[in-house]
């Protein structure tokens, strides 16, 4: 009896040994524990539980849609969204994502300019500065959307998705001239000589003193010193400008002036001729002198020559 209790005894303490070692077998490994920040911004592969000591895994970080991974901490650090870990203690690892915002981009018209830089995916608080580059024969307007100004280049925080919109104008080149050269001026209102299509611009011409307008040439037509054209196409406007004509009534007045004074130097002529006086010449010097003005000894008053000869009467 002694002997069959023994027996069980033994056998107790066998079993309750087995259990014991199987416990602690079941038991033995290091744990793994993963987190995210922030939370529901990815995941990580494989998930945190206990592994056998010395198991070699291969931790892999995968951002939720509109994050992108970021870092680790904790007991694995880098930039790399995957990591080779060896488990030889209990491990903790955390993965962090970044939040991200998409900016989208547009141009009005489709092929007036570009806007730099193009869409794209910026982590969040980025400060993006976005800048309107215009095409030949536009010219930046504004922005319309996310952004607003008529700044060329303007910045925007990414805090949220954004949409921006460049807007432009296509312009036209107006070009004026005179002819013939110095005629004449060309003024235009308003003043420039590149215009938004669409606007209209009133050009005047002026003729300088002694000339007049006569019509216009170019894209432009008629005959009043006045017009108004619409800025749809580069233009070319020329002003055409003539001598004032002088009067036939100027003429004829400008005549008699002429032939009065010519016919009064004639009569003037005629009256001094007509003195009655006649004309001594001096044989010496071949001055002429009248008989008044001949030396009263006979003598010539300039050289004093006596001898003298008469000119007659004319």
């Amino acid at each position: 009896m002694k002997i069959r209790n023994f027996n069980l005894l033994i056998l107790v303490l066998l079993t309750t040994f087995t259990v014991l070692v199987l416990f602690a077998c079941g038991t033995s490994g290091y744990t793994l524990n993963t987190s995210i920040e922030p939370r529901g911004s990815g995941k990580i592969t494989p998930s945190g539980r206990t592994y056998e000591p010395g198991a070699n895994l291969t931790i892999t970080a995968e951002p939720a849609s509109g994050y992108r991974f970021d870092y680790w901490s904790g007991n694995i650090t880098g930039s790399s969204n995957s990591f080779a870990l060896t488990m030889d203690s209990s491990k903790t690892v955390i993965a962090h994502f970044k939040r991200q915002y998409d900016l989208s981009t547009s141009v009005i018209p489709a092929t007036a300019g570009t806007v730099i830089p193009p869409s794209g995916t910026y982590d969040s608080n980025t400060l993006v500065t976005i800048t309107a580059a215009s095409t030949s024969g536009y010219r930046f307007d504004y922005w319309s959307g996310d952004a607003t100004g008529s700044s060329d280049s303007v910045n925007i925080t990414m805090d949220s998705n954004k949409r921006v919109t460049a807007h432009f104008n296509a312009f036209y080149t107006l070009t004026t001239s005179v002819s013939p050269p110095n005629y004449g001026t060309i003024t235009t209102s308003p003043l420039g000589a590149a215009y938004d299509a669409g606007t209209k611009v009133t050009i005047t011409a002026k003729a300088t003193s002694g000339y007049s307008f006569v019509s216009w040439s170019g894209n432009a037509t008629g005959s009043s010193s006045s017009i108004t054209v619409t800025m749809d196409g580069d233009k070319t406007v020329v002003a055409h400008f003539q001598a004032v004509p002088v009067a036939s009534g100027q003429s004829l007045t400008w005549l008699w002036i002429v032939l009065g004074v010519i016919g009064g130097l004639f009569v003037i002529k005629l009256i001094s001729d007509s003195s009655g006086e006649d004309k001594v010449i001096c044989g010496g010097c071949a001055h002429e002198f009248t008989r008044k003005e001949w030396d009263e000894k006979g003598l010539c008053p300039r050289c004093g020559h006596a001898f003298c000869a008469t000119k007659p009467k004319d």
